[in-house]
């Protein structure tokens, strides 16, 4: 802990920001000088850990390595105060590292996704209900449901708790029951270095190692994962006894239809329940519709046969009958408890952009201002002009 502080008294805002970054892998605006210089005094004195420096020297890579210890260390101190604990401290400090310039613009809301997932872990593994023998309090195993009930207000639980599959035959089992034996066991997040390392045994050496999952950038209709252990916590953890969380992370105000397919990570072993999560993060303040939402369809008849060839031949279909997606909305407390009063901070870091003119030193002359955007905005739309005229559907984004 003394390390990752930066020193045996250090309690400083960087103190904080290099725990939490070393948890929920915060991006960094590799642009901004003060960004560049905050990075160089995490390396310097908390613990990050340079990847590459180009032959140029301009610059570096770094980030924090996956590391249970240096997690567990971060998640005491994270929780050090219990006048300030991880969910009052979380969005402070993504909220003045983004003040400050220093916050990437891409995947904010994958980001706001990651801190509540950290946030509700945390809040679960300090609940006494869930005490652990280990010596470890934040790098150990934790029950799916109690994990969920931290996660989820008393309301949006109860809906979640009695859903049913995607293929839903008579006695198909709820999802509390379904998931009575899951544990989840992650202090941090890891990027994934490429598509294919998307997989259930990627996700079980993770399991192992108490890791949740970035998937690789720009990975389509995937975001984050989180394994799952099905059966006692003593059990040896295999891949025959691992399923997993799939969560799909949308920051757009007004939300389309999602359903998560479970075959981007592969064949699920036979029998056990997976989850998926899309998280509609951006929906606008007026939003008036359900905070929670179960996709499910409800199928007549009798439950078909485990050895039937119909069965056999359709995997899918099998796999869909333990398969529960919920899509939940809103970033507020109604949706996640572990907010708090802090929905004005989650708001600015899924809504605010930056624009070419954010600093611009004669700010407050709105004539020369509006001059120069006017030219810029004109520049820019005659830009556009010509690259339809070449490939319309290089415009396609605008849509």
């Amino acid at each position: 802990m003394m390390k990752l502080r930066g020193g045996a008294s250090s309690n400083g805002s960087r103190a904080y920001l290099a725990a939490l970054d070393s948890r929920v892998l915060i991006g960094f605006d590799p642009v901004h000088t003060l960004s560049r210089l905050d990075q160089t005094e995490l390396v310097k004195s908390h613990m990050r850990s340079i990847y590459n420096i180009p032959e140029s020297r301009e610059y570096m890579s770094s980030g924090y390595p996956s590391e249970p210890v240096l997690s567990e260390a971060a998640g005491r101190i994270l929780n050090s105060s219990p006048d300030k604990p991880i969910d009052d401290k979380a969005p402070e400090i993504l909220l003045s590292i983004q003040n400050n310039g220093l916050l990437a613009k891409g995947e904010r809301g994958e980001l706001v996704a990651r801190t509540l997932l950290t946030v509700a872990h945390d809040k679960a593994a300090n609940d006494p209900s869930t005490s652990w023998t280990a010596h470890t309090q934040y790098h150990r195993p934790i029950k799916l449901m109690d994990f969920l009930k931290n996660l989820l207000a008393p309301e949006v639980l109860e809906k979640v708790c009695e859903a049913t599959p995607f293929r839903a035959y008579p006695g198909a089992l709820k999802l509390e029951a379904a998931f009575a034996d899951a544990w989840i066991n992650f202090s941090h997040f890891v990027r994934l270095g490429d598509y294919k390392s998307f997989d259930f045994r990627c996700a079980t050496e993770l399991l192992e190692r108490g890791a949740a999952i970035q998937t690789y950038d720009c990975q389509p209709d995937q975001d984050l994962a989180i394994p799952l252990h099905n059966g006692d916590v003593g059990s040896v953890i295999d891949l025959k006894t691992t399923s997993g969380i799939q969560v799909q992370v949308r920051n757009v105000r007004n939300p389309s239809p999602v359903v998560p397919k479970l075959s981007l990570i592969g064949e699920c072993p036979a029998g056990l329940p997976m989850l998926s999560i899309v998280m509609q993060l951006g929906v606008d303040d007026d939003y008036k519709g359900p905070l929670v939402e179960v996709i499910t369809e409800l199928k007549g008849g009798s439950t078909p046969a485990g050895n039937t060839r119909s069965t056999e031949s359709d995997l899918e279909a099998d796999v869909e009958r333990r398969h529960y997606i919920i899509v939940l909305y809103g970033y507020t407390e109604q949706t996640y408890p572990c907010i708090g009063m802090h929905a004005s901070e989650y708001h600015s870091l899924l809504r605010t952009e930056r624009f070419p003119f954010d600093g611009y030193p004669r700010g407050s002359q709105t004539t020369d201002l509006k001059r120069n955007r006017t030219m810029f905005d004109d520049a820019v739309h005659e830009l556009k002009s010509m690259v339809y005229l070449y490939d319309p559907s290089c415009m396609a984004w605008q849509d």
